[in-house]
């Protein structure tokens, strides 16, 4: 992975050993949206549509309480991807998950 802004933004990747998804983790302590190329050209072929799992909140010091019980909670979704090598936008103050399903 490929991020302009490396001192604020950390990502490691993984295979599930059960299902073989590629989980890629980053995370963006910025107070800027990062756009980073993501590059899977290990994975000879995978499914065009990946899950998203996105934590972010408005400043790195929020949590949740007995008040605001959802004031940081994940947001899923999902994508297409079309290519072995990608560009996508990580939100600031995030932790995004994304799985990538083999083909």
């Amino acid at each position: 992975m490929t991020a302009p802004t490396a001192e604020h933004f950390f990502a490691a990747t993984g295979r599930d050993a059960t299902s073989g998804d590629l989980i890629i983790k980053a995370i963006n302590v910025s107070p800027d949206p990062v756009n980073a190329t993501v590059n899977v050209s290990g994975m000879a072929r995978f499914a065009p549509q990946a899950q998203l799992t996105v934590l972010t909140s408005g400043r790195l010091t929020d949590n949740n309480s007995l008040e605001k019980t959802a004031n940081v909670a994940p947001v899923n979704t999902s994508f297409m991807i079309s290519d072995l090598k990608f560009a996508h936008d990580f939100p600031a103050n995030s932790l995004t998950v994304m799985r990538l399903k083999p083909k």
